[in-house]
């Protein structure tokens, strides 16, 4: 069943990262890429077994949102992170819901404060 585009209520923000050398540490930078509507759902803790062997994921949130030219999956890199709500997720992978090219889906890693 298709998303339903009144389900898209947080608004979220797409952000290119970079690290840039400072000194003899690295730093993060984020430019502001665009901002959108989307619909966010915590996945839960996802396992896939792969023969014999456990294979955990780091998929802990599903973000989906309406298809544009700038929200095609291919165009969706690991370069990118979303900001929803004050919080950042990476995006690990991200598809075409149902093959439809109505909304892309996003599945995606809660990222941790760097504490500074």
């Amino acid at each position: 069943m298709l998303t339903n585009p009144g389900q898209l209520k947080k608004r979220c923000t797409f952000l290119e990262w970079n690290s840039a050398q400072d000194g003899t540490d690295l730093r993060d930078e984020y430019k502001v890429l665009f901002s959108t509507w989307c619909k966010l759902e915590p996945t839960g803790a996802l396992t896939y077994w792969f023969g014999k062997v456990q294979l955990d994921t780091e998929v802990t949130h599903r973000i989906t949102v309406r298809r544009t030219e700038r929200t095609k999956p291919e165009k969706l890199t690991s370069q990118i992170v979303v900001e929803v709500d004050g919080a950042r997720f990476k995006i690990l992978r991200s598809s075409d819901l149902e093959g439809a090219e109505r909304f892309t889906v996003l599945d995606c890693a809660l990222e941790e404060p760097d504490g500074s």
